[in-house]
């Protein structure tokens, strides 16, 4: 069991993890701003669906780990990185504007210390996943003098900035879900190349995707060479972690047929 995961809440969250396994952290960013409000039903059972499917397979349990950030106004971090077989179900509920930046902010700190505190406890990690799932345009502070609290465009680009520094290093892979058909294109482009859509609120594509590729992660016959590339040791073949199949195809096509 890993020992320095001082920032997590309670460190029982790591109790009986397989040390042996190369891990995986999951780290979803959640739009709860108010225009999601009539969609939380859809995604809670999705997402409840999505959870249950990953506890009943055996490889994602034993492999996989989660961390569910949610914003709206402000940022919260109902599920800090523990596995997936231990976590329980997370409400989603109206918190106001869409902070953006500081959710991704914390999102990649998040996985930043996950990464780190895992490898310093002697355990291969796949890249940790960061993937951003908004419904709308992010609020800054010039749009109006209500809006203080959140980060202004000028941080957004820092964040950026170095989100991608981070990437280009290995350090992560981002994603960014637009959902339904009035999210800002440009600015999920500018935070990521890997953009995808789902344009009719059905979470079907989205959440089986990513079921899938972290199930060909949480194989027991993958190993890291020394160049650091996953490989299958049956059959000796390199193994990339990205689903690339029908949901991951749909999802791409909706996201590019969006006008910039």
């Amino acid at each position: 069991m890993p020992q320095n995961y001082s920032y997590l809440e309670s460190i029982e969250n790591f109790e009986n993890i397989d040390t042996t396994a190369q891990r995986v952290l999951i780290t979803l960013v959640v739009d709860c701003s108010g225009s999601m409000e009539p969609h939380f039903p859809e995604l809670q059972k999705k997402f409840d669906d999505f959870i249950a499917k990953s506890k009943d397979n055996e490889d994602v349990s034993r492999c996989a780990d989660i961390c569910i950030v949610t914003y709206g106004t402000e940022v919260t971090v109902p599920v800090r990185p523990m596995s997936i077989a231990k976590v329980s179900s997370v409400r989603f509920t109206n918190m106001g504007l869409t902070n953006t930046p500081k959710a991704l902010e914390t999102a990649i700190e998040e996985s930043r210390k996950w990464r780190k505190t895992i490898q310093e406890n002697g355990m291969q990690v796949w890249k940790p996943w960061v993937v951003l799932m908004t419904d709308g345009w992010t609020t800054y502070p010039d749009l109006d003098s209500g809006y203080s609290s959140c980060y202004s465009r000028t941080k957004m680009n820092e964040i950026i900035k170095n989100s991608r520094e981070y990437e280009s290093n290995g350090k992560h892979h981002i994603f960014a879900l637009g959902m339904g058909t009035d999210y800002d294109s440009n600015e999920l482009r500018n935070i990521t190349d890997r953009c995808l859509a789902i344009t009719d609120w059905n979470f079907d594509d989205f959440f089986g995707w990513l079921f899938k590729s972290v199930a060909t992660m949480s194989q027991p016959t993958i190993s890291f060479s020394g160049s650091g590339n996953a490989v299958d040791s049956d059959t000796g073949e390199e193994v990339t972690a990205v689903d690339t199949g029908e949901e991951f195809q749909a999802m791409l096509s909706k996201f590019l047929s969006v006008k910039s």
